[in-house]
């Protein structure tokens, strides 16, 4: 086997492993966009809880209050099962809301986490200079 056969041989492994690193950066790419997109949904469904969970509250503090509403219910003995009702809607929303924001942070987090894979793989295969590309030298041809 000759140098420039050992030479070629390198030089096809190190495309071969330049190939799978740009193929996993591109996975990591659109994962880390799927990720982005799953975590824009799901803030702009925090943004509904959150409207969801101030008119609840809203709903629950009117009935605790001495107001309109709640003395007329009061009258017709509705009340405390509106209230109740009322409650049990509030806690639900808050619940949904509170996993909402969990999911959020662990979307951010996986974001980091993809953002900085990609920027690593990056940087690999922005700095794959091969040493073999430059020590390699044309075949000599030998003269007939």
């Amino acid at each position: 086997m000759t140098m420039n056969d050992n030479l070629l041989r390198q030089l096809s492994q190190e495309i071969t492993d330049v190939k799978r690193k740009l193929r996993t950066k591109n996975d990591l790419e659109r994962s880390l966009a799927r990720v982005r997109q799953t975590l824009q949904e799901k803030r702009r469904k925090l943004w509904e809880l959150e409207t969801r969970l101030a008119e609840e509250s809203a709903d629950v503090e009117a009935l605790e209050k001495l107001s309109l509403q709640g003395l007329f219910l009061s009258i017709l003995g509705n009340r405390e099962e509106q209230l109740k009702e009322e409650q049990q809607e509030l806690l639900l929303v808050k619940l949904k809301h509170d996993e909402c924001q969990e999911a959020i942070e662990k979307l951010e987090q996986q974001v980091e986490d993809l953002e900085r894979q990609v920027e690593r793989l990056g940087q690999v295969l922005n700095s794959t200079t091969s040493p073999s590309w430059s020590t390699w030298s044309r075949p000599t041809i030998c003269p007939s």
